[in-house]
């Protein structure tokens, strides 16, 4: 029954009461108990999180290094290659934020869900508040991706 019973009924006599306290108190160990695990449990899990967190940074941090090495020895334009590495960093830092969830218990289906409604939802927003202006981005980029494959 539990506290609200004792609480919120005031006809209860002294031996219930009684009764009803002892068994709340029986009961206070298992809680504890129970408590105390799973307060280990989740801290598992968040130390878990954020040596992953660390290791996958450090991976990410490395890739990135070794794209603009051979990006800075292409011909490509040096905004394309900047465009192209902070578009490879947000989509490794989303890659990060899944295997994250994933190693704290999520599903993989929750979390791929809700990440596609989000990122669409946000890029159909960007797309429409600043349609002329990507548009001529994306003009720039491609000029200047062809004009980096052209011959002069």
């Amino acid at each position: 029954m539990g506290i609200n019973v004792l609480i919120g009924n005031s006809n209860l006599d002294a031996e219930t009461l009684a009764t009803e306290v002892e068994k709340n108190v029986k009961e206070l160990p298992e809680f504890i108990e129970k408590t105390v695990s799973w307060g280990k449990t989740f801290l598992l899990q968040i130390e878990i999180a954020i040596i992953l967190f660390i290791i996958l940074k450090k991976i990410t941090n490395m890739v990135l290094k070794t794209i603009g090495k051979v990006l800075d020895r292409s011909k490509i334009d040096e905004g394309v290659s900047r465009f192209l590495l902070s578009l490879i960093k947000v989509l490794c830092y989303i890659l990060i934020v899944v295997i994250i969830l994933q190693s704290v218990g999520y599903k993989a289906a929750t979390i791929t869900a809700t990440l596609t409604a989000i990122i669409g939802s946000a890029g159909l927003t960007i797309g429409l508040a600043l349609q002329g202006s990507l548009q001529n981005f994306l003009y720039y980029l491609f000029l200047k991706i062809l004009s980096s494959e052209l011959p002069p």
